[in-house]
């Protein structure tokens, strides 16, 4: 009965502490969604430089993108031209930070792990792009030099038997500049009727969103911050939390001391971050749980950081988009930094004296304020309308209609 008692305790506590900096970073989420364009990803992701990496990882770092909706949004960017350095550098820095991630690692964990936190995942995110350009680069090379014997034999413009060739002038392709009016005559844009009409396709989707007012703007705000973001991480926010209260409540503080601040962490931490279905907000509280247990901080930030940026959908959507070489570019460089940003960790802490778990003690022993209540309420409320409501009673929907 007391291990029930003081699971409850633990449970509530870490949603009460979590609660105002979760629903704080939703909100501001929500905003930078709807203040940053959508066309700016793909404007600045383009090129194949040093500067699209570092701005994939700039970018991609607080916009609100959890481990599974970063896939349909790198894969556009992706499709849109962007190169596949800048689209690895997004696709690691979005879901490993974020505004609401920092907001709980801040809350939960400290000031220390609150900064280290988002300088680890983008630097890992531009070290891991950097070395997917080097390697592309010296694949398009390869494949310049091996093209160029077989270019110059295969060119139609300057073989003699193209010239004989009268009666097919669309298949020619000396003669495609007499096939451009063609394609412009489809769009809607360039045509005659478009001109006089002021409801154009071109300025549909802008005059729409001009006339939204303030208050649709206002609804559209919130149904992303606190119903469509708290969906994405609901069910993993929850697991997070009852396994974190699982392990502050049975498993003593010595059961992973003998490992928790060695080498063998590391390793331990990223074989369970891998293959792990979890965003960077949820990995918080279950980094509390292991902090309690006795793994040293460079080791939960080995969590923190190859935990949301890699799953099982990710690695398939990496290896099927981005190719083979990526991949174990995307895993060796992830997995490398993030050991050596574990490594950097622990010796800060050691260095400055820096004692996250007897922090998080003493903030847990801390009385709740009704703030922290009244903000734990509304989360436990929202997270149970998304898990009830849009998920249960959807299914049951759907198996009424079949």
């Amino acid at each position: 009965m007391n291990n029930i008692t003081l699971f409850t305790q633990n449970f509530f506590m870490l949603i009460f502490e979590s609660a105002p900096w979760l629903l704080f970073g939703f909100l501001i989420s929500g905003l930078i969604k709807f203040i940053v364009p959508s066309d700016l990803l793909h404007k600045h992701l383009g090129s194949k430089n040093i500067i699209a990496v570092i701005k994939g990882a700039l970018i991609g770092a607080p916009i609100p993108l959890c481990s599974c909706s970063v896939i349909p949004v790198a894969l556009g960017v992706r499709r849109a031209g962007a190169s596949k350095a800048a689209t690895t550098s997004f696709l690691i820095a979005s879901p490993e930070t974020g505004v609401d991630s920092i907001a709980v690692t801040y809350a939960l964990l400290g000031p220390f792990m609150a900064v280290v936190r988002p300088i680890a995942a983008v630097t890992t995110a531009i070290i891991t792009g950097l070395t997917v350009m080097f390697f592309e680069r010296k694949e398009s090379e390869s494949e310049e030099i091996s093209s160029q014997p077989s270019h110059q034999e295969k060119s139609c413009c300057s073989h003699k038997k193209a010239e004989k060739i009268e009666d097919a002038p669309k298949k020619s392709c000396c003669s495609h500049k007499k096939e451009q009016p063609k394609i412009t005559k489809v769009s809607c844009c360039a045509s005659k009727q478009a001109e006089q009409s002021k409801k154009s396709c071109c300025a549909s989707k802008q005059t729409s969103q001009a006339s939204l007012s303030l208050a649709q703007k206002l609804r559209n705000w919130f149904q992303f911050s606190f119903i469509d973001l708290v969906n994405d991480t609901a069910m993993w926010l929850l697991i997070g939390l009852l396994i974190s209260a699982t392990i502050m409540t049975f498993i003593p503080a010595s059961f992973l001391e003998t490992w928790g601040a060695s080498s063998y962490a590391y390793v331990i931490m990223a074989l369970m971050g891998v293959p792990m279905y979890i965003c960077a907000t949820s990995s918080t509280p279950l980094a509390v749980g292991l902090l309690f247990a006795g793994v040293s901080p460079g080791a939960i930030l080995v969590f923190l950081l190859a935990g949301p940026a890699t799953n099982v959908a990710t690695l398939a959507i990496v290896k099927q988009e981005l190719g083979k070489r990526v991949l174990v570019i995307y895993l060796s460089c992830l997995i490398s930094v993030s050991f050596i940003f574990g490594w950097l960790t622990d010796y800060l802490a050691d260095f400055f004296h820096v004692g996250l778990r007897n922090q998080a003690m003493q903030e847990h022993t801390m009385a709740i304020t009704s703030l922290s209540a009244i903000c734990g309420i509304i989360l436990l409320l929202l997270m149970a309308y998304v898990l009830y409501v849009r998920k249960f009673l959807n299914k049951t929907k759907s198996c009424a209609i079949s």
